[in-house]
């Protein structure tokens, strides 16, 4: 029998997506709590008032929009063929950190764009996640097209390898409490890993071939929930997106219907609500380029921010 709340093309007999659950749920549920609390969902500073900031790949640029959406101001324009990836924020000293791929440097500037400098040169990196717990003055970890994960110590910027390049390609990083989740995938394969900051005890929580998630393909964008533990990530070939435990032990697909290409996303904890960009189905200008939200379990999804985009590639919640 196919779950009349899940599209039958995700929906297997007795492997629902949509109503699968697990006897484990409370276990996974508090060991959640372990290894994420501490993390940061919402960030909080006192330079700037609640936001949503933007990076856009097709125009090189970041954007800080409103959460309303009633406006939007640029505050980053880069290089030509610099290549604007992902964007990530240190909480603490009130920086946003983000990739430039094609540059193969990771940038810094204040929340307002001023002040802007490199972090560190590094060959072509994709994600970029922080953790404040991590170090003296927290630590800044990214990921690279060779499949590679390394991290440097916002105090000196020394860079020092995490896990070294592999058979799967590694794009989406988040990382909280000393953990990092990563999102790996290679031909006909996906999967999200756990591992801790210093590259020790990894673990697959989930992957395309398990049981729990036949329809995972490849996996792109990765954001944890500070209080719940919860995973959230998004497929890009599924144009889906899923909620995992952090054990892997229950797994939903919790936004499917009017998506195109998933990718970066955002968990605003005060407000309940998820945050995901969609690239649409080119890399330049698409009508389906947008900046999304929901609630936590999928519910009320609703596009928030669609002006001016070519390429939206990732977010945060800043307040």
């Amino acid at each position: 029998i196919f779950c009349a709340q899940a599209p039958v093309s995700l929906c297997r007999p007795g492997r629902c997506l949509i109503c699968l659950a697990s006897s484990r749920m409370l276990v996974a549920r508090l060991l959640a709590l372990a290894f994420f609390r501490g993390g940061a969902g919402v960030l909080r500073g006192t330079t700037a008032s609640s936001a949503i900031y933007l990076i856009d790949g097709g125009t090189n640029t970041i954007s800080r929009i409103e959460l309303d959406g009633k406006s939007s101001q640029q505050l980053v324009t880069g290089d030509a063929g610099a290549e604007f990836r992902s964007i990530a924020v240190d909480g603490v000293a009130g920086k946003m950190y983000w990739t430039e791929r094609g540059a193969d440097r990771i940038q810094r500037a204040n929340m307002d764009g001023t002040a802007m400098e490199t972090f560190v040169s590094t060959p072509a990196p994709e994600g970029i996640a922080i953790d404040t717990t991590v170090g003296r003055g927290g630590t800044v970890f990214w990921t690279s097209v060779s499949g590679s994960v390394q991290r440097a110590a916002i105090s000196t910027g020394n860079i020092f390898d995490v896990l070294p390049p592999g058979r799967y390609r590694r794009e989406g990083i988040a990382a909280s409490g000393g953990q990092l989740m990563l999102t790996a995938a290679a031909s006909y394969y996906g999967a999200i890993e756990r591992v801790n900051a210093d590259g020790g005890k990894k673990v697959v929580i989930a992957a395309s071939d398990n049981y729990d998630i036949p329809e995972m393909d490849r996996p792109l964008g990765v954001t944890v929930h500070p209080g719940l533990g919860d995973v959230f990530f998004s497929d890009v070939v599924m144009d889906s997106i899923f909620r995992v435990s952090a054990d892997g032990s229950s797994v939903q697909v919790i936004v499917h219907e009017g998506l195109h290409s998933p990718i970066g996303l955002a968990v605003d904890e005060e407000a309940g609500a998820l945050y995901w960009v969609d690239r649409g189905n080119t890399t330049g200008h698409d009508p389906h380029d947008a900046i999304w939200m929901s609630n936590l379990d999928g519910s009320q999804s609703r596009i928030v921010w669609q002006e001016g985009l070519a390429e939206p590639r990732s977010l945060l919640i800043w307040r």
